[in-house]
């Protein structure tokens, strides 16, 4: 929108109001990906174990690998659990 806007101040204003709200959507996100594991924890529902940034950055690195190829599972252990933490290469089994 800036690019096509021609320097006209009635669409350049909402081409700037965009990238605004991205960037601070973008800046709520991040904050978010800190701030609910902490309030989560405060209220006693232990949520840390799945929204924590390791998991969730972890989980990134698991998906995109797996969209390049590198693996045939998404390994979500988040290392105090036992048992079976392994996601199906496809999906079907959830």
């Amino acid at each position: 929108m800036l690019i096509l806007s021609g320097g006209k101040d009635e669409k350049v204003k909402p081409a700037i109001n965009s990238i605004r709200y991205a960037v601070i959507g973008l800046i709520v996100i991040i904050l978010s990906i800190f701030v609910a594991p902490k309030v989560g924890d405060l209220l006693g529902l232990n949520v840390s174990k799945y929204v924590s940034p390791k998991v969730i950055f972890t989980t990134i690195q698991d998906l995109s690998g797996k969209l390049l190829g590198n693996k045939d599972t998404i390994d979500i252990s988040s290392g105090s659990s036992g048992g079976n933490n392994t996601l199906p290469a496809d999906f079907s089994e959830l």
